[in-house]
């Protein structure tokens, strides 16, 4: 480290700080930013103190276990320096082969150090092992008054006692508007509709709830949500009274931008026949029928940007997806993810938003067949669209059908792609098999 005469020195506190700010790398990439961190402070000690004494950087605190990025002893320095900052604290843990004393401890010691700065917390992200449930029993979240953002992972884990004093700390919370819970806890969202009043639920706009929830439920949860921007809910399983089509108009949640929901076929219409989206931007539907998707066509939001669906589909059905895919309210949509899943190669299918051409096909083909239909492919897109992009494609067969795009522009091209245990497409998710 250099001395204060050196030639950094002479910037101004606030130039540093701007400076540094704007350079390094965000909050979310805590691994680079703490290394960058680390490297300004060795230039010179004007640099060091400008670092250490500003809160702001020590406000983000990522604990992961075993491989801990800030290690145990450091951790009570971390929050020190942190000051009154708001903090924002995540704490991911990989389970050893064996739970013993000294790894329950370890998690203990942990939680017990974000228990004593939980004030200060902004947001709070946890992965709820058996090691860390002792501890996460006596957590009192209540104090997290400045609480914005909590996403908890109680996978495994199906303790009532824990989960609903978990969930009446959390609705005393006023200022919490991102809920996040993965949990096998099958009565949670009763839980929660239980505990939490009709304003707090209003207040929330960003809500994910990855456990079994019934089409009653949904429904109470949709009524009372009403200012929503994104809401995510999976294992929407029937009810045994389903609601039946309302003799009313639909309620409309005109705050929701995206609806990602998993349900069973039976809850499909229910959803669509009380509720309307008329501002929706991204719909992601897991679970439907192909006449659940034609009663879609009358439902879209006129905003909707992008529109993702799975489906199981035996041959008869083509003509009703073909007849699907050309409907005008989905032709408005400028991006349709589809994954298909059944056990025959489709014919080309032509006549999509102009002149291209789209062979649609499933990962029910042999590796053989679906290599030779990317060659093929790949030489007719090169021949027909002129594209310097789709003639100079190369590397593996996955990669060089993926990134065929007539127009370069990622929202209004053609891009077609198929996985399964042999093939991986890079810059994809692993689901997708159709991205038009």
């Amino acid at each position: 480290m250099s001395s204060s005469n050196s030639a950094p020195a002479v910037y101004p506190r606030d130039v540093l700080l701007a400076i540094f700010s704007l350079t390094l790398p965000s909050s979310e990439q805590f691994k680079q930013r703490h290394s960058a961190l680390t490297a300004l402070r060795l230039v010179c000690y004007h640099w060091n103190a400008v670092v250490e004494f500003n809160a702001i950087f020590w406000s983000t605190i990522d604990i992961s276990i075993p491989s801990q990025v800030i290690p145990q002893p450091a951790l009570a320095l971390w929050f020190d320096r942190s000051l009154d900052a708001a903090l924002d604290i995540s704490m991911k843990d990989t389970p050893p082969t064996n739970w013993t004393p000294s790894e329950i401890g370890l998690r203990t010691e942990f939680l017990s150090a974000i228990q004593s700065h939980l004030s200060h917390c902004r947001s709070l992200q946890l992965e709820i092992s058996f090691g860390i449930l002792p501890a996460f029993r006596n957590l009192q979240l209540a104090e997290a008054h400045r609480l914005e953002y909590f996403s908890v992972n109680m996978k495994g884990n199906t303790d009532a006692d824990v989960h609903q004093n978990m969930i009446r700390q959390l609705c005393s919370l006023p200022n919490l508007h991102h809920l996040s819970c993965t949990s096998n806890y099958p009565l949670f969202t009763t839980s929660l509709l239980h505990h939490a009043s009709p304003s707090w639920l209003s207040r929330l706009r960003h809500i994910e709830v990855s456990c079994p929830i019934s089409s009653d439920e949904m429904v109470q949860l949709l009524n009372q949500c009403t200012f929503a921007l994104s809401l995510t809910l999976n294992y929407v399983r029937p009810s045994s009274s389903n609601y039946p089509a309302p003799l009313f108009d639909p309620v409309k949640l005109s705050n929701l931008r995206v609806l990602d929901i998993t349900l069973h076929s039976d809850v499909y219409q229910t959803l669509f026949h009380n509720f309307s989206f008329p501002n929706l931007k991204i719909l992601k539907i897991q679970g439907p029928t192909m006449s659940d998707l034609s009663f879609t066509l009358n439902h879209l939001s006129p905003s909707l940007k992008l529109l993702k669906f799975n489906i199981s589909l035996h041959r008869f059905m083509h003509p009703q997806l073909s007849a699907f895919l050309k409907h005008e309210n989905i032709r408005k949509i400028p991006i349709l993810e589809m994954e298909c899943r059944q056990y025959e190669i489709w014919d080309e299918y032509e006549g999509w938003g102009g002149d291209e051409n789209v062979t649609v096909f499933d990962s029910g083909a042999s590796k053989e067949a679906f290599c030779e239909l990317i060659d093929e492919l790949n030489r007719q897109l090169s021949q027909d669209s002129g594209n310097a992009a789709a003639a100079s494609l190369g590397g593996s067969h996955a990669d060089r059908l993926v990134k065929y795009d007539k127009d370069l522009d990622l929202c209004h091209g053609w891009f077609i792609g198929w996985v399964d245990s042999g093939l991986c497409m890079k810059n994809w998710k692993e689901s997708v098999s159709i991205l038009l």
